[in-house]
Parts: C-alpha cells; structure tokens; sequence
C-alpha cells in the first residue's frame, strides 16, 4: 500500500520522512542521533502519519499511542499548534472557533 503523496511501501521504514511514526531524530550535543520509537515495526497500526491523517480526526489517546507520547504531551502540542496557527495565520480564526 502507497499514499499518494508519497512513494514508499508500507510498513514505512524510511527514516528520514517528516511523517515517519517509527522514531525521531533527537539532538544531541554531538549532533542528531536517531531514536527508535517502537521494536518491532511490523505490530505497529501505521508507520506513516498520512496514513493516519487520511483516516480523519482522531482522539488524543490514540495520537498518544501512535507517537509513543503521554496524552497529556499531545495535549501541549496540539495547543502550541493552534496557538501558532492563530499567530501566522490570523484569517483562519473565524474557521477555529470551534477548535
């Protein structure tokens, strides 16, 4: 299976996607090191947040288990988001008041 913006197979293994769920790159004082979210690629739900955005809206609990995160950080994350779309994006308040 292919999404269509991308062209990799799933499970996506390819590192360095922006939309990758398997790990993350951290910084480090030597650099960036590459952080494996999950050990067994093959048990996980989706590999790919396109995937899991093609789905629709999803709850904060399982965009926690998605990530490997607390609910509470995508809590904090899902707020500093909408704070900076208000910020750099002021026409779209009117489409936000719901959110």
């Amino acid at each position: 299976m292919r999404h269509p913006k991308c062209n990799a197979d799933r499970p996506c293994t390819y590192a360095r996607c922006r939309y990758n769920l398997i790990g993350e790159l951290v910084r480090t004082s030597n650099g960036f090191r590459w952080v494996r979210r999950f050990a067994d690629v093959d048990t996980m739900e989706h590999t790919c947040a396109l995937d899991v955005a093609d789905e629709g809206p999803s709850r904060p609990s399982r965009v926690a288990r998605l990530m490997g995160v607390t609910q509470t950080m995508v809590d904090v994350l899902e707020k500093r988001a909408l704070s900076k779309i208000r910020t750099r994006y002021p026409w779209l308040r009117e489409h936000m008041e719901d959110v």
